[in-house]
């Protein structure tokens, strides 16, 4: 026996959403990091809700309590949004030259927050960078080795800016793509809403998992193995 029309619900903060509606809430939560409008850690929060929000309800509000941009800035973070979409088209169709321009100048703008961005970090210790992981190997190639990276640092962001703790130069990698967390027990990987996904031995990585040695992991396309220690 089907349901009546009074069981089905009908207000706005219940309707379905798609993946893509996520997406546009992860992107939007983005924009106001580069910017300085969220701390790295309400960020991180709000992109878990966002990743795991099953209607429109659980979407609203997680940019509400932002204070109103001043108009220089609502232009930048219109600019971005454009140059952004514009790199997505650039990167489906094959066109590296062109995602890579527009990827320079959203890093242009990204920059003139770069000072409130560091004032709001809430990392007391100087910025460390890792050495770049190896490139990615060709298809069919066995996986670079992947190594966790070194020192007391808790948390460290993967993608294909060079401003990442861990840089990895692929197009199908997104600029910040993932980031991996240090906890008691070891690591966990945590994907940022990436544009082609992050996988750990083949599945997709939706929710922080446990990434341990001798676990395969895919930023995009680029396919790394675990190593036990820094000499491997």
């Amino acid at each position: 026996m089907g349901r009546s029309v009074a069981d089905t619900p009908t207000s706005p903060e219940f309707i379905r959403i798609s993946d893509e509606d996520r997406e546009r809430a992860v992107d939007d939560l983005k924009r106001e990091f580069v910017d300085g409008r969220l701390s790295h850690e309400t960020f991180m929060l709000r992109v878990q809700v966002a990743l795991g929000a099953r209607n429109s309800g659980q979407l609203a509000g997680l940019l509400d309590d932002l204070p109103p941009r001043r108009p220089r800035l609502a232009q930048a973070r219109t600019a971005a949004r454009r140059l952004a979409r514009n790199a997505r088209t650039a990167v489906t169709d094959g066109a590296a030259a062109v995602a890579d321009g527009a990827a320079a100048m959203a890093d242009g703008a990204s920059a003139l927050a770069a000072p409130l961005r560091e004032a709001l970090s809430p990392r007391r210790e100087p910025p460390r960078r890792e050495p770049p992981l190896p490139a990615p190997t060709r298809p069919g190639a066995p996986p670079a080795p992947f190594v966790f990276p070194a020192g007391e640092g808790t948390s460290f962001t993967i993608g294909r800016h060079q401003g990442c703790d861990l840089f990895i130069a692929d197009m199908t990698v997104s600029r910040l793509h993932a980031r991996l967390a240090r906890v008691t027990e070891g690591w966990l990987l945590i994907d940022l809403g990436s544009t082609n996904g992050t996988r750990l031995n083949g599945w997709r990585v939706r929710d922080a998992v446990p990434i341990r040695p001798g676990d395969q992991v895919r930023f995009g396309s680029a396919e790394f193995v675990v190593q036990a220690d820094q000499t491997a």
